[in-house]
């Protein structure tokens, strides 16, 4: 949640100040990786006391390193924020006399809000918390939302009047719009259209409301742009994944962190890819795809694993059942069913038959195995690393490979002679 705000004030804020509390490595953590093009303009302070909205407030005034003409200040948990209404809020702002601005939303069931109260002409006039409402406050509809906006120097000498005389026994920032209006400052609101904008999550319940929306939100804008979804509703797509057009995604879908999936490509169904490139015209079936790379034409699963390291090179196909780790395949070749890979380099236009496993690990070091071009494995083949294959070589059912192959050669038995200048029979017809 905390990087969504974050980017939502890209462009739009000048100087960014994070109040940490619990968790404060988690958090810092995450906006380092997620938001790491925006770490200029980030400061963390930690608010050791959590004593509530205003004084996080005021520790955070003690982050900026700069002292700016107005502050805006965001809860950290609400995701569904965009930078343009932000920006909509700031010019509201800045085109008013105000020294507040505050964002108020139209709700059906205001439970848990505080509510806007306003005087006779219509302006805010105080602010009260759900738990500190009378009969007559719990009937307004009119619910305090974030975030608000303040004119620096008068924020600045609000916050040392609030005090904390409520029922929760903390200092709420709310209570400066009263500060401001006994103050003869000028109060102003914005009111949102999309009232789902404005909410965040106080429990697992709520945040599981918050992604459904985020991703029918995400789903329906990837559609507009021409990716085919069969079942929007059974598809999950991060914020930062990239899809191009003429994509079509099956039910079952899962697509994480900054996966990209370029044209033609079929996803799916049951699917999870997470941090990785998928070239045009590839075929993924019931497969999980991890900081791979996959060319043009690539064909995986049904039940694939590929594994942090893979390389798919162009109308590879990793068939049913098949694990690949930090490997590279080559073009044209196939590892079709049953096999692991892992450590490996792969040739053009080999084929590793059924069982297939390069023993890449001796119990303390992994060791590489390369595999050069048009090699055939037979099925139950076991390549002892560190091995070479060298180009047009073949191994015989059940081979157990314990020493490199040379190009033109065949490889059979338990552990495996080698047959050098062997050729293949002709096929009968």
């Amino acid at each position: 949640m905390i990087s969504h705000i974050v980017q939502s004030l890209d462009g739009v804020a000048d100087e960014i100040v994070v109040v940490v509390g619990n968790g404060a490595d988690d958090v810092k953590k995450e906006i380092e990786e997620v938001c790491s093009h925006m770490l200029h303009l980030i400061s963390f302070v930690e608010q050791g006391e959590l004593l509530g909205s205003g004084h996080a407030t005021k520790i955070g005034l003690t982050g900026l390193k700069t002292k700016p003409d107005n502050i805006i200040v965001v809860l950290g948990d609400m995701p569904l924020l965009t930078a343009e209404v932000i920006g909509e809020m700031r010019q509201t702002f800045e085109e008013s006399d105000a020294q507040v601005l505050v964002s108020t939303a139209i709700q059906e069931n205001p439970f848990g809000y505080g509510r806007i109260v306003r005087d006779a002409q219509g302006n805010v006039e105080k602010i009260v918390e759900e738990k500190d409402c009378d009969d007559a406050q719990r009937s307004i509809n009119e619910t305090n939302m974030y975030p608000f906006l303040f004119e620096r120097e008068f924020l600045e000498e609000a916050l040392e009047k609030i005090d904390n005389n409520n029922s929760q026994g903390e200092q709420y920032l709310t209570d400066v719009v009263e500060i401001a209006n006994n103050s003869g400052c000028s109060v102003t609101s914005y009111t949102y259209s999309d009232v789902a904008l404005a909410q965040g999550a106080n429990d697992r319940s709520q945040l599981s409301q918050l992604e459904a929306i985020m991703r029918e939100k995400i789903n329906e804008q990837h559609m507009k742009n021409g990716v085919t979804m069969v079942d929007p509703a059974n598809t999950y797509i991060d914020a930062d994944v990239t899809i191009e057009a003429d994509v079509t995604l099956l039910p079952g879908v899962i697509l994480e962190g900054n996966t990209s999936i370029a044209n033609g490509s079929v996803i799916g169904p049951n699917t999870r890819i997470i941090n990785s490139n998928i070239g045009k015209n590839c075929v993924i079936e019931s497969s999980k795809v991890n900081e791979s790379t996959l060319e043009e034409g690539v064909t995986v699963g049904p039940f694939a694993s590929l594994r942090p390291g893979t390389v798919l090179r162009e109308g590879a196909h990793i068939g049913t059942s098949v694990e690949i780790k930090k490997s590279v395949i080559g073009k044209g070749s196939k590892v079709p069913h049953l096999s692991y890979i892992g450590d490996a380099t792969v040739g053009e236009n080999s084929n590793l038959g059924g069982g297939t496993i390069t023993a890449n690990y001796d119990g303390a070091n992994k060791h590489p195995t390369k595999i050069g071009d048009n090699v055939k494995t037979g099925v139950h083949t076991a390549l002892v690393a560190p091995i070479e294959i060298g180009d047009r070589s073949y191994t015989g059912a059940g081979a157990v490979v314990i020493e490199d192959v040379p190009e033109d050669s065949l490889a059979k038995g338990v552990p495996a002679k080698v047959d050098e200048g062997w050729t293949p029979p002709a096929p009968k017809n």
